[in-house]
């Protein structure tokens, strides 16, 4: 048996920021790491590059690979400011030109990888982009993960009562489906749950697999959402939420963040649109729960110049990530 056979698989879910810096701390552990992307964004630099050329979503892919290049992949994420190509990354634009030229945005995707002397894995969950979907209280269908983001950012009034993808039965691609099955871990990265989270677990596919898989499941809920994501307002109601699109989800272990969000920040977030999640889960034999303090307490987001999406003011401690993961993975 080899080395790399012996290594814990390791595959993540996600998309956006969170998935981001999630394999950025994984990337340094002795694993086998594939990261496994959302693909229904369709806003911003990654909607425009989609329907202008007809290519895949590629902001999350661009992110996780920019993680996991470390320093030299920051380049990936400079985002051009004025003239044709204001609001679109480094990244999205070399994803694009190599999707158009090598035929897939796996092979894309590949060519990034080889670039930047990236051994682990990334991919697409699914090798096309399915539409996402959603139902609102006041009983409206709203299409597009872009679309979806601003209608909740323009009510305080109706909220998102379902969520689905179309197709629902696109299938899984090749390296999300053999990472899947063969996983010793899989870990759900905090993210914004409709859009980032929710995609994924629409996927027929993925719910037929999660059943059957041997994996331990560990799940990081986000600390912090937009008020209009009140699914958010308890960790009982995210699971339960996400448990309704995929019943076989069943985390062996939550990683929540436990401290409390200094007054004059969650007075920032409050102003700005959101809300600190309450964790009220209990652990059980089936389920553990680590609470820990997750966010980087120094540091809240102002608006990126030329980005016309709204992103989470706040991020996660990479420090306290790695020394979370240290009792789980070593």
């Amino acid at each position: 048996m080899n080395q790399e056979s012996r290594k814990l698989k390791v595959a993540t879910i996600g998309g956006g920021g969170g998935h981001s810096a999630l394999v950025s701390v994984l990337k340094n552990f002795p694993i086998s790491l594939t990261a496994l992307c959302n693909t229904v964004d369709d806003g911003g630099s990654s909607g425009r590059l989609r329907r202008e050329y007809g290519v895949h979503d590629q902001g999350d892919v661009r992110g996780v690979l920019s993680a996991l290049a470390g320093d030299r992949g920051k380049e990936l994420g400079y985002r051009f400011q004025g003239g044709s190509l204001q609001g679109h990354t480094v990244g999205n634009i070399l994803l694009t030109s190599f999707e158009l030229n090598l035929g897939s945005q796996q092979a894309a995707i590949d060519r990034i990888r080889d670039w930047y002397g990236i051994h682990n894995r990334v991919a697409p969950m699914t090798n096309n982009n399915p539409v996402l979907h959603a139902r609102t209280t006041d009983d409206q269908e709203v299409v597009g993960q872009s679309a979806i983001v601003k209608y909740l950012w323009s009510t305080d009034v109706a909220h998102i009562e379902a969520i689905w993808v179309d197709p629902a039965d696109e299938p899984l691609s090749a390296i999300a489906r053999d990472a899947l099955q063969e996983a010793d871990y899989i870990i759900v990265a905090m993210g914004d749950l409709y859009s980032s989270i929710a995609p994924s677990f629409c996927l027929t596919e993925l719910k037929e697999l999660l059943p059957k898989s041997k994996a331990k499941v560990i799940w990081l809920p986000n600390a912090v959402a937009p008020k209009s994501h009140v699914h958010y307002e308890t960790t009982t109601k995210v699971l339960s939420f996400l448990q309704t699109l995929s019943p076989g989800f069943q985390p062996d272990m939550i990683v929540a963040h436990s401290a409390e969000v200094a007054h004059s920040t969650e007075k920032v977030l409050q102003d700005r649109g959101y809300r600190v999640s309450t964790m009220d889960l209990e652990p059980s034999a089936k389920m553990k729960i680590l609470r820990e303090d997750l966010l980087d307490a120094t540091y809240l987001r102002e608006k990126t110049v030329g980005d016309n999406i709204e992103r989470s003011p706040v991020r996660y401690d990479l420090k306290k990530l790695k020394k979370i993961f240290e009792k789980i993975l070593v």
